[in-house]
C-alpha cells in the first residue's frame, strides 16, 4: 500500500520493489527492500504512542521508527537484557492521548512523560505493567477521574499525575500501593476528603496533595506511623478543624505546606520537635492564639510564613538562634509589643514582612545589618521614635516600607530619611577597633579564643553567633556575650564561620567572620594530655599555659617535658588539678616522670598505668584518691619512687611490688590500706625507705624486711600489726629511723636492737610490750629485753638436689630457739614470694611445682626469732630434661587435674621415672601401660597429650571431678583395652576418635553430662565387651549398627534422651547379659528379636514411651532374673509363659495398659518381687497380692459372664477370654450363640442360671 506521500507499507514477508513514476510519464525510478517479521516485542506499543502523540512534531525524536529495534538509539527509551525498561520523554511535545499498547510493555519499570500536551484518560490497560516503579505524568492535560486500578500496580514507588485537570475523589484503593515514597497530586481539581485507606502508605517520603478542593479534617493518622515522611503539602484545599499536635511525630519532615485553608485554632507547640523542619508554611488560615516560641529552637529553618491569620502577643527575641533563617513573614495578624532586634542578628534575610500588626515602640539598630533583602515590610503598625542611621543600608532594597506609622517621623517615610536622614536618631559613635582572629592551627579537643574590641557611647553588648546563629553560654562555648568567645574541646562539628554583633544604645555592628579549620592532631601524646586536661577540670588549673592552644604539647605546654618529641614527665604539682585521671593516660608510653602530687584528684588510680613500663618515679601524693593500688604496677620494673601517701586507697598491698627490684623509696602512708604487710617486700635490695603509717594493716611484721639491708628508715606506726619486733631488723645495719609506735606489737624486745639505740626509734604505745614500748628504758639498763638465748639447725637441706623439669620440689629446715621463729627461704640470695608454681617461703617447707629450668640455682633459708638470725646451709638445685617418653604427657595429666590436691599423689614428678613408684602408675618394659586413679580427687580438664601415651591398655578415673570434653585424639592409642571415665562432670560429645581403638573391650562413661548421639561408628569396636553411657544426657537414636558387635556383655543406657525405637538389630548380641534402656524417649513396639537373647539376665526398659504387647518371643528367655518394662504404654495380656521361666526373681509391669486375666501359671512367681499395679485392664488393676492369696483374677480354667451379649465378645467374660473346649463356664446372663460357634458352646461345660440363645431363634439347654 503506497500513500499520497508516497509511504509504502506491506502487511506480508518477502522481497518488494516498488517503482514511481512521474505525472507526464517521463520519468520513473525503482526501490527494492526485503521485509521481515521479527519485530522486536516493544516496537508496536512505541509506534502507536508515536503515532497518537503527533511524533513527528516532537522536540526530539532522534531514532524513532528508523529501525526495528528501540533498544538502538531511540530518544528516551531506556533498556536491559534486550527489553524496554524506561521510557523519559519529559518536556518533548508530546500532543495527543496515551495509548492502551502501553499495557504490552512488559519489562517497563520507568515511565516519564511530564511537562507535554497530553489529554484524555489514563488507559486501563497500564495495570499490566507488572513491573513498573514510576510513574510519573505532571504537567499534561489529563482529565477524567483516577482509575483506582493503578492500585494493581503492587511494585510502584512513585506516582506523580501533579498539574492535570484530574476530577473526583483520590480513590482509597492507592492505600494498596505500599512500596510507594513519593504521593504527588497536586493542582488537579479532586474533591472529597483524604481517603484513610492512605493511611496504608507508611513509607511514604512526600505526600503532595496541595491545590486542589479536598474536604474535611486533616487526617489524624498522619502524624501515626508516618515517620519517613519529608515534604507534606495540603495547601490551598478547603481543610477544616485544627493543626493536629500528633504532626509533631513526623520526626523527618523538612517541609509543612498547609497554607491557603480555613484551618482554625492555635498552632500547636509540638511542632517543636520536627528537628529537620526547613519550610514551614501555614499562612493564609484562621488561627488564632500566640507566637509558638518553641518553634525558635528548629535549627534548619530557613524560611517561616505564618502571614494573614489572627495570630495575637508578642514575639519572642531569639529568632537569632535560626542560623539558616531566609525568609520570615508574619504580616497581616494581630502581633503586638516591641520588634525582636534578634530578627536584625540575620544579616542575610531575603524576606522580613511584619507589616499589618499592631508592634509598637521603636525600629531596633540591628535591623540595618540587614544586608540588601528582597522584601522588608514594616508598614501599617504602631512603631515610633526616631529612625536609626543604621537602617540607611535599606535604601536600595528592592521592596521597602515603613509607611503607616504614625508615631514613626514624617509616618514612616523612607524616601525623605535616605534623602535627607529626615527622622535620623541622634549620632552615636560604636567603631570596632579590632576584628577577630583565627589561630593558624586548631586541633581537634583544643581550645580556641576569638576576641573583639569595639569603642563607642554607654554600654556596649557582644553576642556572638556561628553560622548565622546565636550561640549560648554552655556545652564547649563561653564568653558568648563578652568580648572573647572561647571555645574548648574542639571537635571537627565546631568547624565553621564565628562573628560577633556589637551593639550600643543607637548602633550595631557586625565583625568580620572568621572560619575555623579544626584538623586532627598527629603528636602522639596529644590525646591522652587532652583526656587529662578536662578530666581534671583544666579550665580552673592554677596555670595552663600553652595547653590545647597549639598542636605540640612540646611546644611550651606548663609542666609538659619532652624526650625526642615525646612526653617524658609530667611536673604538675599544686595546680589545682580536680577530677579522675583518664584511663588514657597509659598512652603516654614514654613518660618516665608523673609529679602530680598536692592536687585534688579523685577516683582510682587506671590499671593502664601498668603499661607505662618507663615510669621511674610516681608522685601522687596529697590528693583523694580512692580504690586499691592497681596490681598491674608489678610491671613497672623500672620504677624507683612510689609515692602515694595522704589518699584514701584501700584495699591490700599488692605483693607484687616485690618484683620492681629497682624501688628505692616506697611511701603509702596515710591511707586505709588492709591486709597484712606482704613479705615479698623483703627481695627490693635497693629499698632506703619504706613508710606504711597510719593504715590499717594487721598481721605481724614480716621477718623478711630484715633482708633491707640498704633501709634508711621504716614506718609502720598507726596501723594494727601484731606479734614481735622481728630480730632480722638487726640486719638493718644502715637503718637511721625506725617508727613502730600505736601498733598492737607484743613480746620481748631483741637484744640486737641495741644497735639502733642511737638512731631515731619510737615503738611508743604498744600495751603489749614492755613498759609498753619505752625505748628509752630499753637502751638505758636493757629493760624488757628478751633473755640470752640460744638457737640452731636441727634439719638442713641437702647440698645438691636433682629434678627434672615440671618435677616437684620439696626443701625442708627444721630450727629450735626462741619462739616464734619465721622462716624466708632465699633463691641466688633474692626472697622468694609465694606464687603460682611456689608455696611455703615463710615456712620450714619449701615446695616447687612445674620446675622449670630457670628455677635451678642455690637456695637456702634465714630463720629469726627474738635472738636474731641463722642461715641454713646452701642447696644446689639442678633441673634435667626427662627421658622417659611418657614423662611430659603425665605431668601434663597432674597439672591439667590440679595434682596438688589429688587424694594421693605418692611419687608423682619426685623422680624422672614414671616407673619408679608413682601411685596408679603401672608400666610394663619401661612403658606406662595402665592409669588407675578412681576417687582420687583428678579435676579440670585432661590434656590432649594422654594420647601421647601409646602404649596405655587401661585408663582407670572413675568417681573423680574431671571436667571439659573427653579428648578426641585418643586415636593414637592403639593398645587401649579399657576407658573408664565415669562419675566425672565430663561434657561435650562422646569422641568419634574412640571407633579406631579395636583392642577396645570396656567401655564406661556413666554418670557425666554428655551431649550428642552415640557414634554409630562404634560399631567397628567388635571387641567390645561392656559400654555403659547411663545418666548423661545423650539424644538421637540408639544406633542400629550396634548389632555388629557380636561380644557385648553389657549395654547401659539408661537415664539419657534417647528416642526412636529400639534396633531389631539387637537381637544379634547373643552374648548379652544386660540391656539397660530406662528413662529415655523410647517409643515404639519391643522388637521381637530380643528373644534372641537366649544368655540375657537383665532387662531394664523402664520409663519410656513404648506401645504393642510383650512379645510372645520372650519365652525363650530362660536365664532372665530382671524384668522391668514398666511405666510404658504396652497393652495386651501378661503372657502365660512368664510363669515358666524359672530364673524370674523380679518382674516389673507396673503403670502400663495391660488387660485380661492374669494367668494362673503366674502363681510361681508368689514369693517373688512382682509389681503388676495400675494397670486398669487388669482384674482389680492388677493386685498381684489379692491375686497370690485367692486367685483373684487369675484365669485358672473358669469364665463368667459379666453382662449380656454374644459368645465371641471377649468382654462379655471375665479375665476378657472367650471360654475355650474343656473350660468351665457359668453363664448368669443371657448370650446369643452364632451357629459357627454352636460347636465350640458344645465341647464346654456350662453352669448358672443365665440361658444360652441360638441366634436363628433356637432355645439352646445348659450344657448342649
Amino acid at each position: 500500500l503506497v500513500n499520497t506521500t508516497g509511504l509504502a507499507s506491506v502487511s506480508v514477508n518477502g522481497a518488494y520493489s516498488v517503482t514511481a513514476t512521474s505525472a507526464d510519464g517521463l520519468c520513473t525510478t525503482t526501490a527494492s527492500e526485503t521485509v521481515s517479521s521479527s519485530l522486536h516485542p516493544d516496537y508496536l506499543p512505541l509506534v502507536d504512542l508515536y503515532n497518537s502523540t503527533n511524533g513527528p512534531g516532537w522536540t526530539n525524536k532522534t531514532g524513532w521508527l528508523t529501525n526495528c529495534d528501540p533498544c538502538s538509539g531511540w530518544f528516551g527509551v531506556m533498556c536491559a537484557g534486550g527489553r524496554m525498561t524506561g521510557l523519559s520523554l519529559k518536556k518533548n511535545l508530546l500532543n495527543g492521548s496515551l495509548v492502551n499498547s502501553l499495557g504490552n510493555l512488559s519489562n517497563l519499570q520507568l515511565l516519564e512523560l511530564d511537562t507535554n500536551n497530553i489529554s484524555g484518560q489514563i488507559p486501563t490497560p497500564l495495570i499490566r505493567l507488572s513491573q513498573l516503579k514510576t510513574l510519573t505524568l505532571n504537567s499534561n492535560q489529563l482529565s477524567g477521574r483516577i482509575p483506582g486500578s493503578l492500585s494493581a500496580l503492587s511494585g510502584l514507588q512513585s506516582l506523580e499525575l501533579g498539574s492535570n485537570s484530574f476530577s473526583g475523589p483520590i480513590p482509597a484503593s492507592l492505600g494498596n500501593l505500599t512500596s510507594l515514597s513519593v504521593l504527588l497530586l497536586t493542582s488537579n481539581q479532586l474533591t472529597g476528603t483524604i481517603p484513610n485507606g492512605l493511611s496504608m502508605l507508611t513509607g511514604l517520603t512526600d505526600l503532595l496533595l496541595g491545590n486542589n478542593q479536598l474536604t474535611g479534617f486533616i487526617p489524624a493518622w498522619l502524624g501515626g506511623s508516618f515517620t519517613q515522611l519529608v515534604d507534606l503539602d495540603l495547601s490551598s484545599n478547603q481543610l477544616t478543624g485544627g493543626i493536629s499536635g500528633n504532626l509533631g511525630n513526623l520526626v523527618n519532615l523538612e517541609t509543612l505546606s498547609i497554607n491557603n485553608n480555613p484551618l482554625g485554632g492555635t498552632i500547636p507547640s509540638s511542632l517543636s520537635m520536627l528537628t529537620k523542619l526547613r519550610n514551614l508554611n501555614i499562612s493564609s488560615n484562621g488561627l488564632t492564639g500566640s507566637f509558638p516560641t518553641s518553634i525558635t529552637a528548629l535549627p534548619d529553618l530557613s524560611s517561616i510564613d505564618l502571614s494573614t491569620n489572627q495570630l495575637s502577643g508578642p514575639l519572642p527575641n531569639n529568632f537569632d538562634r535560626l542560623g539558616k533563617l531566609l525568609i520570615v513573614d508574619f504580616s497581616d495578624n494581630q502581633f503586638s509589643g516591641s520588634l525582636p532586634s534578634s530578627l536584625g542578628h540575620r544579616p542575610f534575610l531575603f524576606a522580613l514582612s511584619l507589616g499589618r500588626n499592631q508592634f509598637t515602640g521603636s525600629i531596633p539598630s540591628s535591623y540595618g545589618l540587614v544586608v540588601i533583602p528582597l522584601i522588608f515590610d514594616l508598614a501599617n503598625n504602631q512603631l515610633s521614635g526616631c529612625l536609626p542611621r543604621s537602617l540607611t543600608n535599606l535604601c536600595s532594597t528592592i521592596f521597602t516600607t515603613i509607611e503607616n506609622n504614625p508615631g514613626l517621623p514624617n509616618g514612616g517615610d523612607l524616601d525623605a530619611f535616605c534623602e535627607t536622614q529626615a527622622g535620623a536618631c541622634s549620632a552615636c559613635a560604636l567603631t570596632i577597633t579590632t576584628q577577630p582572629s583565627a589561630p593558624s592551627a586548631i586541633c581537634a579537643r583544643g581550645i580556641v579564643t576569638l576576641t573583639v574590641s569595639a569603642t563607642g557611647s554607654g554600654p556596649i553588648t557582644y553576642q556572638w553567633f556561628r553560622n548565622g546563629a546565636a550561640l549560648s553560654n554552655g556545652g564547649n562555648f563561653t564568653g558568648v556575650n563578652s568580648a572573647s568567645l572561647t571555645i574548648v574541646d574542639v571537635q571537627a562539628n565546631n568547624q565553621d564561620y564565628y562573628y560577633a554583633i556589637v551593639s550600643n544604645d543607637c548602633n550595631t555592628l557586625i565583625s568580620d567572620a572568621i572560619g575555623l579549620t579544626i584538623t586532627q592532631p598527629t603528636h602522639p601524646d596529644y590525646n591522652a594530655l587532652a583526656d587529662l586536661f578536662y578530666s581534671t577540670n583544666g579550665m580552673d588549673w592554677t596555670n595552663r599555659s600553652g595547653w590545647l592552644t597549639s598542636c605540640d604539647p612540646c611546644g611550651g605546654w606548663f609542666g609538659v617535658e619532652c624526650l625526642q618529641n615525646r612526653v617524658q614527665a609530667l611536673s604538675m604539682s599544686n595546680n589545682r588539678l580536680a577530677g579522675t585521671i583518664p584511663d588514657s593516660f597509659s598512652a603516654l608510653s614514654s613518660l618516665s616522670g608523673v609529679y602530680l602530687a598536692i592536687n585534688q584528684l579523685s577516683g582510682s588510680i587506671p590499671a593502664g598505668f601498668g603499661k607505662l613500663t618507663k615510669l621511674t618515679l610516681i608522685q601522687l601524693n596529697n590528693n583523694q584518691l580512692s580504690g586499691s593500688i592497681p596490681s598491674s604496677f608489678s610491671a613497672l620494673l623500672n620504677l624507683e619512687y612510689l609515692s602515694i601517701f595522704s589518699n584514701n586507697l584501700s584495699g591490700s598491698m599488692p605483693t607484687g611490688l616485690g618484683t620492681l627490684t629497682r624501688l628505692i623509696n616506697i611511701d603509702l602512708g596515710y591511707n586505709q590500706l588492709s591486709g597484712t604487710i606482704p613479705n615479698t617486700l623483703g627481695a627490693l635490695p635497693k629499698l632506703t625507705g619504706l613508710y606504711l603509717n597510719r593504715n590499717q594493716l594487721t598481721g605481724p611484721i614480716p621477718s623478711e624486711l630484715g633482708s633491707l639491708t640498704g633501709l634508711t628508715g621504716l614506718g609502720l606506726s598507726e596501723n594494727q600489726l601484731t606479734g614481735s619486733i622481728p630480730g632480722s631488723f638487726s640486719r638493718l645495719v644502715n637503718l637511721e629511723r625506725l617508727y613502730l609506735n600505736s601498733n598492737q606489737l607484743s613480746g620481748c624486745l631483741p637484744s640486737s636492737l641495741t644497735v639502733f639505740c642511737g638512731q631515731q626509734v619510737d615503738i611508743s604505745n604498744n600495751t603489749n610490750l614492755p613498759n609498753g614500748g619505752d625505748w628509752a628504758a630499753f637502751c638505758a639498763n636493757g629493760a624488757g629485753g628478751c633473755p640470752p638465748c640460744t638457737q640452731t639447725f636441727t634439719v638442713q637441706p641437702p647440698a645438691s638436689l636433682a629434678s627434672c623439669t615440671r618435677g616437684i620440689v620439696t626443701i625442708v629446715v627444721s630450727a629450735t630457739g626462741n619462739l616464734p621463729l619465721t622462716y624466708q627461704w632465699f633463691r641466688n640470695g633474692a626472697a622468694l614470694s609465694n606464687g603460682t608454681n611456689t608455696s611455703g617461703v615463710t615456712s620450714a617447707t619449701l615446695t616447687m611445682t612445674d620446675i622449670q629450668t630457670a628455677s635451678a640455682g642455690s637456695y637456702y633459708a634465714v630463720v629469726s626469732s627474738s635472738c636474731g638470725s641463722l642461715t641454713s646451709t646452701l642447696l644446689s638445685l639442678t633441673v634435667n630434661q626427662p627421658t622417659h617418653p611418657d614423662y611430659n604427657a603425665l605431668a601434663d595429666l597432674f597439672y591439667s587435674t590440679n595434682g596438688m590436691g589429688w587424694t594421693n599423689r605418692t611419687g608423682w614428678l619426685r623422680s624422672c621415672d614414671p616407673c619408679g613408684g608413682w601411685f596408679g602408675v603401672t608400666c610394663t618394659g619401661g612403658r606406662v601401660t595402665e592409669l588407675r586413679m578412681v576417687d582420687n580427687k583428678l579435676s579440670g580438664p585432661l590434656p590432649n597429650s594422654i594420647n601421647t601415651l601409646t602404649k596405655l591398655n587401661s585408663i582407670d578415673f572413675f568417681v573423680n571431678q574431671l571436667t571439659g570434653s573427653i579428648p578426641n585424639n585418643l586415636e593414637t592409642l592403639g593398645e587401649l583395652r579399657a576407658i573408664r571415665l565415669g562419675g566425672n562432670q565430663f561434657t561435650g560429645l562422646i569422641p568419634t576418635s574412640l571407633s579406631s581403638l579395636t583392642t577396645l573391650q570396656g567401655i564406661y562413661l556413666t554418670f557425666n553430662q554428655l551431649m550428642g548421639t552415640i557414634p554409630s561408628s562404634f560399631s567397628s569396636l567388635t571387641a567390645l565387651v561392656e559400654f555403659s553411657a547411663e545418666n548423661n544426657q545423650l539424644t538421637g537414636t540408639i544406633p542400629p549398627s550396634f548389632g555388629a558387635l557380636v561380644n557385648l556383655n553389657v549395654l547401659a543406657l539408661a537415664f539419657n534422651r534417647l528416642s526412636g525405637q529400639i534396633p531389631q538389630s539387637l537381637g544379634l548380641l547373643t552374648k548379652l547379659l544386660t540391656l539397660r534402656v530406662s528413662s529415655n524417649q523410647l517409643t515404639g513396639p519391643i522388637p521381637n528379636s530380643l528373644g534372641n537373647l537366649s544368655k540375657l539376665q537383665t532387662l531394664q526398659l523402664t520409663f519410656n514411651q513404648l506401645t504393642g504387647v510383650i512379645p510372645t518371643s520372650f519365652s525363650a528367655l530362660n536365664d532372665l532374673i530382671y524384668l522391668e518394662i514398666n511405666y510404658n504404654q504396652l497393652s495386651g495380656g501378661i503372657p502365660s509363659f512368664l510363669g515358666n521361666l524359672l530364673n524370674l526373681s523380679n518382674i516389673r509391669l507396673e503403670n502400663n495398659q495391660l488387660s485380661g486375666c492374669i494367668p494362673s501359671s503366674l502363681s510361681t512367681l508368689c514369693g517373688k518381687q512382682v509389681d503388676i499395679s495400675n494397670n486398669p485392664g487388669l482384674p482389680n488393676s492388677g493386685d498381684w497380692a489379692a491375686f497370690c492369696a485367692n486367685w483373684a483374677g487369675g484365669y485358672n480354667g473358669t469364665l463368667t459372664t459379666t453382662k449380656t451379649g454374644y459368645w465371641h465378645d471377649k468382654t462379655v467374660w471375665s479375665c476378657g477370654a472367650v471360654p475355650q473346649a474343656g473350660d468351665r463356664a457359668v453363664v448368669q446372663h443371657p448370650v446369643t450363640v452364632a451357629p459357627v460357634q454352636l460347636n465350640q458352646a458344645a465341647q464346654v461345660r456350662l453352669e448358672g442360671a443365665g440361658k444360652l440363645i441360638y441366634e436363628a431363634g433356637g432355645l439352646l439347654r445348659m450344657g448342649q
